[in-house]
Order: structure tokens, then C-alpha cells, then sequence
């Protein structure tokens, strides 16, 4: 059937002529140095001494600083209320 095809067509199932041996660029595994990279584990100690160095002191976030500062303004409102009271000379039961 593929003979009825034209010749273009037909060039594309044409075998590949076999490919040419080349020899590897690669050396063989026994003669290949090893890695002297060792793992992270080594670096622990120096982890250890760090942290008793340097210990860690967290800041705040921008998010605990709002909710603070909401809730000194809250203080500061409600403690100027109560001095304000006080220093007209009512007493805050008689409101």
C-alpha cells in the first residue's frame, strides 16, 4: 500500500542508515573521584553554638503592632474619660 504513495511520502519510511559508534567522553565509575560534599549534619554543632551565642528575640508583626496600638488607644480614651470625670468633680456613679 505504501508503494502507491509519492515519492516524498514514501521518503519518510525510509530506514535510517545505523548510527556511528563513538566512544564515551566519560570516565568509568572506579576511576572517578568521589565527592567530598558531605550533608548539612556536619554543620549542626556550629547550629548549636550559634544559638546559645546569639539567642533568638522575636519582633513584632505588623498586625500585633495595629491590635496594640488599638488597644492603648482604647486604654488612653477610657483613662481621660475617668480623669476628665474627676477632675470636673463629679463622681462617675452620678452619671
Amino acid at each position: 500500500m505504501t508503494d502507491k504513495l509519492p515519492p516524498p511520502l514514501l521518503a519518510l519510511f525510509q530506514p535510517r542508515p545505523p548510527l556511528r559508534y563513538v566512544t564515551p567522553i566519560d570516565r568509568a565509575p572506579e576511576d572517578c573521584k568521589k565527592s567530598t560534599l558531605g550533608g548539612v549534619a556536619q554543620y549542626l554543632p556550629d547550629l548549636k553554638e550559634y544559638e546559645e551565642e546569639y539567642p533568638y528575640n522575636a519582633t513584632e508583626s505588623w498586625i500585633q503592632r495595629k491590635l496594640r496600638q488599638k488597644q492603648e488607644k482604647k486604654e488612653n480614651i477610657e483613662k481621660h474619660l475617668t480623669e476628665g470625670i474627676h477632675t470636673c468633680g463629679l463622681s462617675p456613679l452620678t452619671l
